[in-house]
């Protein structure tokens, strides 16, 4: 009974009652014939009240009842604290089966602009996936005490057949229609419970939802402060939550106000129970605030029974409805309940198009002998070319069939789509197909197939398919495949997938080790790079000399230099006439070489950037074999020690050095000019190219070249060279 006077909690009292009239007459109670709520559900359920359903309860798991006490006390009206809270519950995500049960419990207690805040949070955090058998649902008791349980046959309903429309649905777009499908599922539950009638019974209802769904667009904002008219359809029942709010508590001050006579069976239920009283105030809430408005209850006329259907009308159709829906929305629901999506052609590929679709076919239950729908199917998929099915002449009317005069589609669509230009596109696709990285043979054969059926027939023999599938292989498969010199593409085919194998087991990497196994391992490890790493001190202290131009410079100071190499430019000549002199470098690390069989001093000079050759010693070996000719473009200019410029008479490549007859051939790149000091100048040019080891305590120079041979040089002072 509600108490008119007191009205903060009247709201939710409202709404507690009509969910608890939902519960009582859709679940434990059998309807009365003329009940106007039977008689709209019989509209889209012409089928008759069944005493096997039986009702399905379920009670709040533990963790969600622990998580309500601790935000407040179970009441009708919800705080914004417990708003705020659930928002961040959703961003936990913790359960999946809380957050669906902690909607059962707020969206019929809470106001209508509440309510379309819990959907915008729900649309954008939570996707509605869950199964159906992830909730217990074997009745517990009779007497439910709490509001929210009769949600929960909503929500296990929804979740149960929302799969076999769209696996995809947002919960946003399954609670456009949360109080109007929760009333048609309770009335299809009142159906008969055999096979053949619930299977029909479903089809129909998912009829109705794309239907209904498509003609009420208008009512799918969730800000909308009017309520849709009362009409047989499920548009009478709202399409979001605001406005499901408002039809529900119409309905239940609609329904309940007319006399309900109770059967005989009723009476015996209901023995003993107390009557429910009628409440005398609807409280309808502005979307708009948190106020709520007290509105007199409306009296609504008995509704008469539904009208039998007329004779053009199939079976068990509602009679408000055409006869035939549109094929647009036909072929719409035949998506939404298919089991195997169906692929759309594009133009290319029309025989693995045919193929895969005829597949989707079978496994979705399309009959081989069902032309019309077959049909259907195809030209619904066909994208841009749905065209070329209905102008087709003549009209196509079978699916399959070889007969010259009257061909079928799949005849005259490999006529038509299988054309020179796609066979000379799938061959020019076939010799760019290759095994991408990963790929097993398996896939890249199944793919290399794929093609090959869209090629002609006559160009893709045997042996082309052959030479097609060995070019697109990795190297490594592909050179050991060739080795076995394959007959045919079934023995290159098994070769290659050995070898995959084989290198595939190689690739394993080996059992994980236990743990203290590893820690072992990692302490021996450190260990013996900290030796390492000591021993590397110690050499580099030891040679502390190596390499640091300030002492390794044998003049005191930098005896060459590069100039005038950024970008080819030239330094200005002084003006008047130049002088050129000889560089001459005073040091002590000389030793001896041959250049094709002419010995020469050589002057190791880290201080110099450059290799010198004096012009001189270039005269004589000029002119032999492997001695190329001097390159006289210079675009830089020598600096000496004493500061002035020389000029380069020209630079030479690739000079045969050898410091032994029968040693190592070092490739020398230097400049030619004039220079009384040495032969040769060696620079850092040629001590970086291999890797030079001066060590002048011992006097020896250490080259290595590119294939890791190395020689050691003595070294001398000038006066001791004998050439």
């Amino acid at each position: 009974t509600v108490d008119s006077s007191n009205l903060t909690n009247l709201q939710g009292t409202i709404t507690y009652n009509t969910a608890q009239y939902f519960r009582h007459y859709f679940v434990y109670e059998k309807l009365p014939e003329n009940s106007p709520i039977l008689q709209r559900a019989l509209e889209h359920f012409p089928c008759k009240a069944c005493s096997q359903c039986h009702p399905i309860t379920q009670t709040l798991s533990p963790e969600f009842q622990q998580f309500l006490n601790t935000v407040e006390p179970l009441n009708p009206v919800y705080s914004q604290q417990t708003i705020d809270v659930f928002e961040e519950f959703l961003q936990h995500r913790e359960s999946k089966v809380a957050v669906v049960q902690l909607l059962q419990s707020i969206v019929f207690q809470a106001t209508p602009k509440r309510v379309g805040r819990i959907a915008t949070i729900l649309s954008s955090t939570f996707v509605f996936d869950i199964p159906y058998n992830e909730v217990n649902e074997h009745p517990s008791t009779a007497n439910l005490t709490t509001y929210s349980e009769d949600v929960d046959d909503y929500i296990h309903r929804l979740a149960r057949s929302g799969t076999s429309l769209s696996s995809q649905l947002t919960l946003t777009e399954k609670t456009k229609t949360f109080v109007g499908y929760f009333f048609n599922q309770k009335a299809s539950s009142l159906g008969s419970c055999s096979p053949k009638s619930d299977t029909q019974s479903n089809e129909r209802a998912e009829s109705e939802y794309l239907e209904a769904d498509q003609d009420n667009n208008k009512y799918s904002d969730e800000s909308s402060t009017t309520t849709p008219p009362l009409t047989p359809s499920h548009s009478a029942l709202g399409y979001n939550l605001v406005e499901a709010t408002h039809s529900a508590q119409q309905l239940y001050t609609a329904t309940v106000s007319t006399p309900q006579p109770e059967s005989s069976t009723s009476n015996k239920k209901n023995k003993g129970k107390q009557k429910q009283e009628i409440p005398e105030i609807l409280i309808v809430a502005d979307t708009d605030s948190e106020t709520v408005t007290p509105v007199k209850k409306v009296q609504k006329p008995k509704k008469a029974n539904p009208p039998v259907n007329p004779p053009n009308h199939p079976p068990n159709h509602p009679p408000n409805h055409p006869p035939n829906h549109p094929p647009q929305q036909q072929q719409q629901e035949e998506e939404d309940m298919a089991t195997v999506p169906y692929p759309v052609f594009d133009g290319t590929n029309p025989k693995s198009w045919l193929a895969q679709l005829e597949g989707a076919m079978l496994a979705n239950g399309i009959a081989a002998d069902n032309h019309a729908r077959r049909l259907g199917i195809a030209s619904y998929h066909m994208g841009p070319f749905q065209s070329w099915l209905a102008n087709h002449q003549p009209a196509i009317a079978q699916w399959d069939n070889a007969n010259a005069n009257a061909q079928g589609f799949k005849q005259y669509f490999i006529a038509e789509f299988f054309n020179n230009e796609t066979k000379e596109e799938a061959l020019t696709i076939t010799e760019r197909q290759i095994q991408k990285p990963g790929e097993s043979i398996d896939m890249y054969i199944a793919a290399l197939r794929k093609i090959w059926q869209e090629c002609n027939p006559n160009e893709m023999t045997d042996y082309h398919k052959l030479k097609n599938f060995l070019s697109g292989l990795t190297p490594a498969i592909r050179m050991s495949v060739k080795q076995t010199m394959p007959a045919d593409l079934n023995a290159a085919i098994t070769t290659a997938k050995a070898h995959y194998r084989a290198v595939k087991e190689e690739m394993q990497p080996e059992p994980a080790m236990a743990a203290n196994e590893v820690n072992e391992a990692l302490t021996a490890e450190n260990k013996e790079l900290k030796e390492r790493l000591q021993r590397l001190e110690k050499k580099e202290h030891d040679q502390q000399n190596q390499w640091r131009r300030p002492e390794h410079t044998t003049g005191k100071r930098p005896a060459m230099s590069v100039e005038g190499t950024d970008g080819g430019s030239f330094i200005s000549p002084s003006q008047g006439a130049r002088q050129y002199g000889d560089v001459d470098v005073s040091g002590s690390t000389y030793c001896s070489a041959f250049v094709e069989e002419q010995g020469s001093r050589i002057l190791v000079n880290t201080g110099s950037s450059v290799t010198i050759i004096s012009a001189r010693f270039f005269d004589k070996i000029a002119g032999k074999p492997n001695i190329r000719p001097m390159t006289k473009k210079m675009t830089y200019k020598i600096q000496g020690v004493t500061g002035h410029l020389e000029e380069p008479k020209g630079e030479v490549k690739n000079v045969p050095l050898k410091f032994r007859r029968n040693g190592p051939t070092w490739g020398l790149n230097a400049c030619v000019m004039n220079s009384a000091t040495a032969d040769i100048i060696l620079g850092t040019n040629f001590l970086n190219r291999y890797k030079a080891l001066l060590n002048l305590p011992e006097k020896k120079l250490t080259l290595t070249n590119l294939n890791g041979i190395k020689e050691e040089i003595p070294l001398v002072e000038k006066h001791q060279l004998h050439i």
